[in-house]
């Protein structure tokens, strides 16, 4: 940090300094220099970005193999419950949803004979998911498919979206995404 740098509106300019990147100022060779102050008047990471295309951020989905376990240790990060706790018996699944100082998350469970988050927990993998609300549903599901995105099953009615559809897909950097049709909750 260089507390000698100002942000040309009178304040400091905090530096954060990220990996792979050529320093820009800062200590560490090898680290970039990224200028919060200019983030912030541009609207970053303060919950503002608007929506890319049809697409909302929603939610985190966070696989757990004991529900209330970890919604009492997220607890003592200040989330707490949103909403009821929710079965989805077609899913395999129960969860609830969790507001905090972060993203909302979705912690869920598999049910007694599922198996649907096995992999996940058995790599130790717990934040598995990002979920966007997409309007509309079905032109967004068809845009990601065109970028290389793969359904891993048909769109399905959700209980913890009121029956409104979802669908789970494979991006081509593998990273999963749950598409979730934008309705009232």
């Amino acid at each position: 940090m260089d507390p000698e740098r100002g942000d040309g509106e009178g304040g400091r300019k905090v530096t954060l300094l990220v990996a792979g990147h050529r320093a820009v100022f800062g200590p560490h060779p090898g680290l970039a220099a990224v200028d919060v102050a200019a983030a912030r008047r541009h609207g970053v990471g303060r919950g503002e970005d608007p929506p890319v295309g049809g697409l909302t951020f929603h939610h985190l989905g966070v696989a757990s193999a004991d529900l209330a376990a970890d919604v009492e240790a997220l607890s003592s990060l200040g989330y707490a419950t949103a909403g009821e706790p929710f079965t989805d018996v077609g899913q395999g699944i129960r969860g609830v949803f969790l507001r905090g100082p972060g993203p909302q998350l979705e912690v869920v469970e598999q049910l007694p004979g599922s198996t649907v988050l096995e992999d996940w927990l058995a790599r130790g993998v717990r934040i598995y998911h990002q979920a966007f609300l997409a309007d509309p549903f079905q032109a967004e599901l068809r845009q990601l498919r065109e970028r290389g995105g793969l359904p891993l099953a048909r769109p399905t009615p959700a209980v913890a979206f009121n029956g409104r559809q979802i669908c789970f897909m494979m991006l081509r950097d593998q990273m999963l995404v749950e598409l979730i049709e934008a309705g009232p909750d």
